[in-house]
Order: C-alpha cells, then sequence, then structure tokens
C-alpha cells in the first residue's frame, strides 16, 4: 500500500514537471516571437530613418544647387546691367584693372620670396642652390658619381626639409659670398673659418668640423736633402701659394705678423688646392697651404708632400648663409644639433675625415 501511495506521487511529480517543461517552452517560444517582431520593427524603423535621410539631403542639395544658380544668374545679369552702363573708355580702364589685379598679386609673391627678408628664395621652386667648391673632401665626381662630406651632409639636410638639391661650383670663396648676397644660392657648404671678418658679411651656422691649416711641402728625399720646415719663423721671406680669395690668405698675414716678418703670398686664380699641392709635390711651387685632412688625402697619391707643420690652431668651420635668411640659418642649426650625435653623422664624418 505503501509502495503505491510512493508511485502515485512520484508519476504525479513528474506530471508537474511536464506541465512546468510545457510552459517553459510556450514562454520561450512567445518570447522568441516577440524578439523577432521587435526586431524587425526596429530595422523597418531604421530603414525608413535613413530612406528619410537620403531623401532630405537630396532634397538639400537640390536646393543648394538650384539657390546657387539662382544666384550666379543674378549675378551675372547684374554685372552685364552694369557693364551696359559704361562707355567705352570706363569699359577699357576696367578690362586693364581687373588684368592688373593677378599681375600685381604673383609680383608682390615674388618679390617678397626673392627679396632681403626672412623669406627663402627657393621657396617657391622647394629647391636648395648650394655653392661650393670642388675636391675630393667637399665635392668631387669619381666615375660619374656625386660624392663629398659637404654634398653627403648638404643632401642629408635637404631631405629633412624635403627639397632637392642644386650644386654651383666655385673654388673662389670671395664670389661664393657674392653669389649667396646677390640671392644666387642659398648656402655655402664649404670649410669656411668663422672668424670676425667674415661674420661681418654672413651668417654662420652651428660648426660642423674643427680642422687645421698646415704647411705643405716636399719630403728631404725628393727636396735634394732638404728638410722640410718646422719652424714658422723660417717662414720669413718664403712665398706660399694658395687659391685666389683663399681664406687662408687671412691666416697667412697674421702669421707674418706673429713672426714680425714678411711671408710673400701667392694667389692662384682658377687653382684648386689639390693642383697646387700637385704643383709642390712635382717641383714646381715650394710651398702651399691647404687644410690638414685634405693633405692627409692627398699624401696617399702624393708620397713626396710633407705637411708636417701647422700654421694655425685648429679652427670651427660652419656653412655660411646670406645674413637677411635667419629663417634657413635656424633650420640648418636644427639640423645639426640632432643630426651631429647620430650614428649616421659618425659614419659620414669617419668617411672623410679618418685618420689615413
Amino acid at each position: 500500500m505503501a509502495q503505491e501511495t510512493f508511485k502515485e506521487k512520484l508519476q504525479w511529480a513528474l506530471h508537474k514537471l511536464k506541465l512546468f517543461l510545457l510552459l517553459m517552452k510556450a514562454c520561450a517560444i512567445e518570447a522568441c516571437k516577440q524578439s523577432v517582431r521587435g526586431l524587425w520593427f526596429l530595422l523597418r524603423k531604421s530603414a525608413m530613418f535613413v530612406v528619410s535621410a537620403v531623401v532630405f539631403v537630396g532634397k538639400s542639395i537640390v536646393w543648394l544647387f538650384k539657390s546657387i544658380g539662382k544666384g550666379l544668374v543674378w549675378l551675372f545679369k547684374s554685372i552685364a546691367r552694369f557693364w551696359l552702363m559704361l562707355n567705352a573708355r570706363q569699359r577699357i580702364i576696367l578690362s586693364v584693372s581687373l588684368l592688373l589685379i593677378p599681375a600685381a598679386v604673383l609680383f608682390v609673391s615674388w618679390f617678397k620670396s626673392n627679396s632681403s627678408g626672412n623669406e627663402w628664395h627657393f621657396r617657391l621652386h622647394d629647391r636648395l642652390i648650394v655653392a661650393t667648391d670642388y675636391s675630393a673632401l667637399d665635392y668631387s665626381i669619381v666615375n660619374g658619381a656625386e660624392q663629398g662630406f659637404q654634398y653627403e651632409l648638404v643632401n642629408a639636410f635637404a631631405s629633412s626639409l624635403d627639397m632637392e638639391v642644386e650644386w654651383k661650383l666655385e673654388n673662389d670663396l670671395a664670389k661664393s659670398i657674392d653669389m649667396l648676397n646677390n640671392g644666387d644660392v642659398d648656402l655655402i657648404a664649404r670649410p669656411i673659418p668663422v672668424t670676425t671678418e667674415m661674420r661681418e658679411q654672413v651668417l654662420f651656422s652651428k660648426p660642423i668640423l674643427q680642422t687645421r691649416k698646415v704647411l705643405v711641402q716636399r719630403k728631404a728625399e725628393y727636396n735634394d736633402s732638404i728638410e722640410p720646415i718646422r719652424d714658422q719663423l723660417e717662414l720669413a721671406g718664403k712665398t706660399i701659394y694658395v687659391p685666389s680669395n683663399s681664406p687662408d690668405i687671412l691666416r697667412l698675414k697674421n702669421l707674418a705678423d706673429e713672426i714680425a716678418d714678411t711671408i710673400i703670398i701667392k694667389e692662384m686664380p682658377d687653382y684648386q688646392a689639390q693642383q697646387l699641392l700637385v704643383m709642390v709635390a712635382k717641383g714646381d711651387i715650394d710651398y702651399a697651404v691647404c687644410d690638414e685632412k685634405e693633405a692627409i688625402e692627398a699624401s696617399e697619391s702624393l708620397p713626396e708632400i710633407d705637411y708636417g707643420t701647422a700654421v694655425g690652431f685648429h679652427q670651427l668651420h660652419s656653412w655660411a648663409i646670406r645674413k637677411s635668411n635667419t629663417d634657413l640659418c635656424a633650420k640648418v642649426d636644427t639640423f645639426l644639433t640632432h643630426y651631429k650625435p647620430t650614428k649616421e653623422y659618425r659614419r659620414l664624418y669617419l668617411k672623410y675625415y679618418s685618420s689615413k
């Protein structure tokens, strides 16, 4: 009897569980239906909103173009009425004036870019025009390829400004300065000693190099056993050859004052330092002056030359910029400040100025 009662209770519990599951199923189906209805409602409303927005935008564009068209028609009619009101002379004056206005604007833009103000005259062409001397260290062409310390350093600077470089070769420093101050070039990239006299003519960038000038002469074995000069006092009465308008001239004049005697300075127009070194090696001349690193470079192919006698202390060398072009000078200084501490600059310096 007790067993039948337990069985009935179990069947009753299972029946209730089945009813509960059927109820849950019905609720889930109804919830899904409501969700689908809600999603469909949302999609339908969204589509209606998008269509309404497109229609509104379309109507607005049509209205805008109609308004612009009406405005242009009104403007042209007004201009035509005004033109018909003028006599022939007034029409000519008005036509010439309308032509002169854009011409004046272009002229003012050109004048500002080429004037002595702070604008760069190459800004119109995105081009940096650079003067340099032709030398093994600064700029040279080997096997049809351009190379040199100044060549690579200037190109690195120009690349930082996304500019092209146009080179103008001029070994005469005085002519290069004239080109700079006349606006023919933007920058002189060559070892220029920073002196008080030079500061009166140009702006100097931050220092790029530190070098010294040396006396180039023949070694004893190539000069009838005559030992090279080692004491600067022995330069009294000697003739030293330099390129025309070389910055070394000032140093030699100061040296003559220091030894209280005459040093004969012979300027050689159209000659480069390398050519003078060759002339020393061949015995055509006895003495020349050049940068120490340049002499070291030349000694590889000219074993006859001696460069062990300095004619001056180490000097800082910088690029020269037109005094009015402070904008360019600031950009150069910013570039050098960030570039000189880099490995790229170190590799570039060692490539051309490492001791041989």
